[in-house]
């Protein structure tokens, strides 16, 4: 077999995917948001001092997330607690919707148990599948092991203890690489088998070298049936659904030649996307192959809103061979095929740059669009990848419309490599990003640790935050978008339900959105984007607008020293002018240093300004502060001393008398900085310069005498 364990993926079970909102079909208009992209709400990372990866994750009930993967960590290292049996183990990590851990359950035996799909399933527990060498009574796997690897399924409840586990396979290699819990609350499973029939519990043929293998589970477990599909070959069973009738959809690749085995569909050159529909009972409805004149892998599938399907993997082949039309960009690309309901291809379409990328899942979104995602190693502007190469792999996610335009791509990732393998659009329509990372924090756009030691891997989780604009008050909030009506006899018109819309196009164009942004948080609020035809059917886009609020700026002068000298009590005043860029109500206080009772300011609102006016009857040094709030929770505060020593306006020497020694000590200090030492000292008239006008005012009072 041609696959190496880097290859050897995992798929997203079609219990992961959410069912769309409110009905995009056809003849109604879509509308999609292309900037700004998603922020990073969170990321987390989970493993210890091994090798920790992670295949595959879902969004939970009450809005947390279940991961699974492997670990090889012991407890105890990194944020691992739960125990290592031996080899990689089946690893489950349960967190919060913030992405805080909840807890961490280990499965497996003395020898390797690979974790590659997981459900949270309709009792709340979950549902695991993988593949295991490991031996029966070793670590906490019951189990028999049939032959070099099983199909190994564990059931969980929903605190992660183990309610029971089942092995399935013969005597040579058995893969398991896909699961979903189905609509009689039993399990579908498949993956790759290359075991005889008569073998360990595997009662269906081998065809070639390795075959799609599915078997049909009730809710306790026990096998109803299992079918053998392929040729004389290899085929890769990677991603499975039940679809709307009760049958259901495999996908992966096979090398097969037609006529062999029960395989009808051609073979291009190489892998080929294989599809192959079932009747609820295992039967063949028909298959279907994809691909051109190299390696074609199919990864990912899932029954869309309309009936189709959407395909997804790597293809290494170049456009206009085999039945394959979008170009190759680069080593290995994105390949995304669209069927119809009887598997007849729509469109196929391909994402990449000049290096290797590999799309591992995707899904059909809430609008009718899709999410892909995926690793790349291509450099921004090569192909058609517009998003940053931060290390020799990263996270690379990328938007279509429903047509399978790009709206947008975007890269997550550090120094290293990062593989992402599993992705889902979660409930308030943000995305989750799952997989493993080799690199550092504090590289790329990775924040959190890295636990692992030299190459070995972590899980990583990265959490986006779907459809945020975020401004400053004071400043314009901007997003951009485009709409398409599948009719194209059909006029669109955009609207907004705040700010202003421009739209470019009539049927099927680009949309611009603006809005000033005068007060935060209180504009903060959802934005309905609408697009209406002439028949007054409507999609709309919605987005969180926050506006964040700004505090008010001064500067109270210098802020070190102000020379204020007294006669009969030293009288302080300054005006103060502020900056703010809200429509805010500001209100404040002073304290004088004299007295432990702050003052309210009296603020002029239109000019955003103060006096500061005070008088100091003692003499002395006094830390006076300024606070200016808004009425949003903004505030600004600044210090400065006012220095009251001298009783005699001049006597800068402080002998009792104005006379040539005060001038002389003035005119050493010219051009310096009045707030430094004792130089606080000439600055007589304290307007912060040491100049000739304090020279002046020294002259003027020439032998005045303390009284």
């Amino acid at each position: 077999m041609r696959k190496t364990a880097k290859l050897v993926a995992s798929c997203l079970a079609a219990g992961l995917v959410l069912a769309l909102g409110s009905g995009v079909h056809a003849g109604t208009p879509a509308v999609y948001l292309t900037s700004p992209l998603p922020p990073i709400q969170w990321q987390q990372s989970f493993g210890g001092t091994g090798h920790d990866t992670l295949w595959c994750l879902q969004q939970t009930a009450g809005g947390g997330f279940i991961l699974g993967g492997s670990s090889r960590s012991v407890a105890g290292t990194g944020n691992k607690t739960s125990p290592n049996y031996g080899g990689p183990d089946f690893w489950v990590v349960r967190v919060d919707a913030d992405g805080g851990k909840l807890w961490d359950k280990s499965f497996g035996g003395s020898d390797n148990d690979y974790l590659e799909s997981l459900q949270q399933t309709s009792d709340g527990g979950f549902i695991l599948g993988g593949w295991s060498s490991s031996l029966a009574g070793t670590g906490n796997k019951t189990s028999p092991n049939y032959g070099n690897y099983d199909f190994w399924v564990v059931r969980l409840d929903g605190e992660g203890n183990m309610l029971w586990d089942k092995s399935f396979g013969g005597s040579s290699i058995d893969y398991l690489l896909c699961l979903q819990q189905i609509s009689d609350g039993g399990f579908i499973l498949g993956g790759l088998s290359s075991s005889d029939a008569g073998t360990g519990n595997k009662t269906s043929p081998d065809y070639g070298g390795g075959d799609f293998w599915v078997v049909r589970l009730d809710a306790g477990g026990n096998k109803l049936w299992d079918k053998s599909f392929g040729g004389n070959h290899d085929e890769w069973l990677r991603s499975l659904q039940q679809t709307s009738d009760g049958g259901f959809i495999l996908g992966g690749e096979s090398y097969s030649a037609t006529g062999t085995g029960n395989k009808t569909s051609p073979n291009y050159q190489g892998y080929d996307f294989w599809v192959v529909r079932l009747d609820a009972d295992g039967n063949k409805l028909w298959d279907k192959s994809f691909g051109g004149s190299d390696h074609d892998e199919l990864y990912s599938l899932q029954q869309t809103s309309d009936g189709g399907f959407i395909v997804g993997g790597c293809s290494e082949s170049s456009g206009g061979t085999g039945n394959k039309t979008s170009p190759n960009y680069g080593g290995s690309d994105f390949w995304v095929v669209r069927l119809n309901a009887g598997g007849n291809k729509l469109w196929d379409k391909s994402f990449g740059g000049s290096n290797y990328d590999y799309l591992f899942s995707l899904q059909q979104t809430s609008d009718g669009g899709f999410i892909l995602s995926g690793c790349s190693g291509s450099a921004v502007g090569t192909g058609n990848k517009t998003s940053p190469k931060y290390g020799s792999y990263d996270f690379w996610v990328v938007r279509l419309d429903a047509a399978g335009n790009k709206l947008w791509d975007d890269s997550f990732g550090g120094s290293n490599n990062d593989y992402l393998r599993s992705l889902q659009q979660t409930s308030e329509g943000g995305f989750v990003l799952g997989g493993y990372s080799e690199s550092a924090a504090g590289t790329g756009n990775k924040t959190s640790p890295k636990y692992g030691t030299s190459y070995n891997c972590d899980l990583w989780v990265v959490k986006l935050d779907a459809g945020v604009v975020a401004v400053n008050e004071g400043e314009t909030a901007a997003a951009s978008g485009t709409f398409l009506d599948p009719d194209t006899t059909h006029t669109v018109t955009m609207t907004a339900s705040i700010g202003t819309i421009t739209q470019v196009g009539t049927n099927n164009g680009t949309w611009s959105w603006s809005y000033a942004a005068t007060d935060g948080p209180s504009q903060s609020g959802i934005v309905t984007i609408t697009a209406s035809d002439v028949l007054d059917t409507t999609s709309m886009f919605t987005f969180n607008l926050v506006v964040n609020n700004v505090a008010p700026v001064f500067d109270a002068g210098n802020d070190t020293f102000v020379y204020v000298a007294p006669t009969g009590g030293a009288a302080f005043s300054r005006t103060i002018t502020f900056t703010d860029p809200g429509t805010d109500v500001w209100s404040g206080s002073v304290n004088w240093g004299d007295g432990p009772d702050d003052e309210p300011l009296t603020i002029d609102q239109a000019s955003k300004s103060f006096d500061l006016n005070h008088t100091y009857t003692t003499e002395g040094a006094y830390a006076v502060t300024v606070t200016v709030n808004d009425d949003d929770g903004g505030t600004c505060t600044d210090t400065f001393v006012v220095q009251s020593d001298w009783s005699v306006i001049g006597d800068v020497n402080g002998d009792c008398t104005v006379d040539i020694f005060d001038a002389i000590f003035i005119r050493s200090r010219f051009g310096s900085n009045s707030a430094t030492g004792d130089n606080w000292r000439a600055d007589v008239n304290a307007d912060g310069r040491i100049n000739i006008l304090d020279l002046i005012f020294v002259r003027k009072r020439l032998n005045t005498q303390c009284p």
